[in-house]
């Protein structure tokens, strides 16, 4: 999917061609918004099993997978009288809405999600058992957070370690915080031992933004991305979907506060407030956090009073809404990036959220004690049947396959390649398997002057249908996303 897996895989096959691997690059400029584990996993994948794409995009649903099974080890620790809570939680995980979608993402989240874990796996058992090694496997595990997304893993695994008071007793608080700063010490050490070599390779500049204009910018005065305080809190709904609809949990919130529930709360509270101070927001920023929720989610199941029969029809309605919403949204101007697709869904499509909230409902019914595991069943089964419903019309707007196939061609013979808009220079290096870096234009008359200068060259061009209609050249567009791409080789008018 456009823009970042796309991105992401460009980046990872450029290090693996130049055979550069301690500076990331992207159409030949040092990439500096992310760290190299990633791209190095993909790499460990390819040295395997050679240049792939499927063991690249397996790669960060491997520790989604992973984190399942933290997720109940978690929940064991935390609840070992409650069995129940370590059952139903990996299943409210995998079943939640945002969890099932961005896991199968070739994106850093997933990977901060499970060294996330590792490290709150790691506080419980040196809060219950002790064991000064646990720090040193700590600063390890931090280390490797590091590398992945940088000092993002902090927002998420400092709170429960700074609160411990809340939720913990230990006989020496000096011990404690002072083995969490040799933990920190040793993830920073893990996290320069790359990041100072890569600073001198990579220059001046790219070392700046490594070490300090990449965090700083993004915590007080983000890049991209920026939305107001309140934005996550008005998406709870939408992240907690399918449980925000699960009526046994409203009635079984006043659970009795233990230790363990302020372990999670000491979780949930600081780092989503700090992440909605952060002026930067996107909907997987909150991924992390999930686990704990879904963990908490199954220790309000475990108490609650017991389902009854209208704890069904929300769903129903539900499920009907999503169905007249998808016969009647490919007939709205809906527009704008990826919200494009909903002119590609066939009128089938709406038998799935129906068919889906009437077997669940059936269900609910007749086996009430096992709702959620009903619940999580039929929204897996309703996400995997609605991806092949409209995989045509994902692949007709976000996979280029046969144009791709002709840029790579072009490459192979040596001819000179450009795109028009910039954006566009670090998408398709991994699908075609280019070399050699393409030329950035970001203006008309830069397009219409590169096309003059060099007249056996192509460029890939995406604009509207209209803009490329000035060429008349449009024929051979194909649409991508929102608008369409073209693969020309005059791309200025005729005279």
């Amino acid at each position: 999917m456009p823009i970042d897996e796309t991105r992401y895989l460009s980046v990872a096959w450029e290090m693996w061609h130049s055979n550069q691997f301690l500076v990331p690059h992207s159409n030949g400029v040092p990439y500096s918004h992310k760290p190299p584990l990633l791209f190095w996993l993909i790499h460990f994948g390819w040295w395997l099993f050679g240049v792939n794409e499927w063991s690249a995009r397996l790669t960060p649903p491997l520790f989604g997978l992973a984190s399942l099974f933290l997720t109940r080890r978690i929940a064991t620790v935390l609840w070992p009288a409650l069995p129940a809570v370590g059952q139903t939680a990996p299943l409210i995980l995998l079943s939640m809405g945002v969890w099932s979608i961005f896991s199968t993402l070739t994106m850093f989240d997933t990977l901060i999600v499970f060294f996330t874990l590792a490290a709150y796996l790691l506080v419980l058992t040196r809060a219950e058992n002790g064991g000064r090694g646990l720090w040193l496997v700590l600063g390890l595990v931090l280390g490797l957070g590091l590398l992945t997304k940088g000092p993002v893993i902090f927002v998420y695994v400092a709170p429960p370690i700074l609160l411990a008071p809340l939720w913990t007793f230990t006989a020496n608080w000096w011990r404690w915080y002072g083995g969490f700063v040799l933990a920190l010490c040793i993830g920073v050490v893990v996290a320069l031992a790359w990041a100072i070599p890569a600073a001198v390779a990579g220059g001046e500049e790219y070392g700046q933004a490594i070490l300090f204009s990449q965090t700083a910018g993004r915590m007080v005065q983000s890049f991209a991305h920026r939305r107001p305080v309140y934005w996550y809190l008005l998406l709870l709904p939408l992240v907690l979907f399918p449980w925000s609809l699960w009526l046994p949990f409203w009635r079984g919130w006043k659970i009795q506060g233990d230790n363990s529930l302020r372990f999670c709360l000491s979780i949930l509270v600081p780092s989503f407030v700090t992440l909605s101070i952060v002026s930067g927001k996107q909907i997987h920023y909150l991924l992390p956090l999930l686990p704990i929720a879904a963990i908490v989610l199954g220790r309000i199941a475990a108490a609650s009073p017991g389902p009854k029969r209208y704890d069904r029809w929300p769903y129903l309605l539900f499920f009907t809404i999503l169905a007249v919403a998808l016969v009647v949204l490919p007939t709205l101007p809906v527009l704008g990036r990826e919200a494009t697709i909903v002119h590609y869904i066939p009128w089938s499509a709406a038998f799935v959220p129906l068919l889906t909230g009437c077997i669940l409902v059936w269900l609910v019914g007749s086996k009430p004690d096992h709702g959620p595991q009903i619940i999580a069943a039929s929204v897996l089964l309703h996400l995997i049947v609605l991806h092949l419903v409209l995989s045509q019309s994902i692949a007709t707007l976000f996979n280029p396959s046969d144009m791709i196939t002709v840029v790579s061609q072009v490459e192979r013979e040596g001819k000179p390649i450009a795109v028009y808009p910039k954006d566009l220079a670090d998408q398709f290096h991994f699908a075609a398997r280019l070399t050699r870096p393409v030329t950035a234009l970001d203006t008309v008359p830069e397009l219409q002057g590169w096309s003059r200068r060099n007249p056996t060259g192509y460029c890939l061009v995406f604009a509207d249908r209209e803009f490329l209609a000035q060429f008349g050249q449009d024929q051979g567009a194909r649409p991508y996303r929102d608008k369409w791409l073209m693969f020309s080789r005059r791309l200025y008018p005729s005279e």
